[in-house]
């Protein structure tokens, strides 16, 4: 009986194939997913609530392999609106790996303000984040997002 090298196993894949059926899981590389869809980005941060101290902050990006997001509009927005009696200030970030990077736009009316931004487009790991100051406390604030999105889409057959 031929003895194998330690840590060589047929059933492992460690060998290649000696002509039956592979056992490995059918696995389609990442090459074949050559072919960008355009669609219409419209995405929303997760929604806080504002701290004592007025202060929120909240963010959202592409998270999938080959996504890319061009936003074009941001609007902000809290549950009481503009109707505060000191105004809620929103600073709009670029943020990479959850550190903000360039400080995109600002506005007074954080409480309800659409916002056109130029910002690069945003690839997995770079986000968009919207911080607030000045807020009600115990209020709720978000922000939707704008633009177009370009996701890789598989298209069987072709190499």
């Amino acid at each position: 009986m031929p003895r194998w090298p330690a840590g060589l196993h047929r059933y492992s894949q460690s060998l290649p194939a000696s002509g039956g059926v592979s056992l490995r899981m059918p696995v389609t590389h990442p090459a074949r997913y050559w072919h960008h869809q355009v669609a219409d980005l419209h995405a929303a941060t997760p929604t806080v609530l504002i701290n004592n101290a007025g202060n929120a902050a909240s963010a959202v990006g592409p998270a999938g392999m080959g996504e890319r997001w061009d936003v074009q509009l941001v609007q902000v927005l809290t549950s009481s609106g503009l109707g505060v009696p000191a105004p809620t200030t929103a600073q709009i970030w670029r943020a990479v790996s959850g550190v903000l990077v360039n400080l995109l736009m600002q506005s007074q009316n954080g409480g309800a303000d659409d916002l056109g931004i130029q910002c690069p487009a945003l690839s997995a790991g770079e986000q968009i984040a919207v911080v607030w100051s000045g807020g009600v406390p115990g209020d709720s604030a978000w922000a939707t997002l704008r633009g177009t999105k370009y996701v890789l889409d598989h298209r069987a057959g072709q190499a």
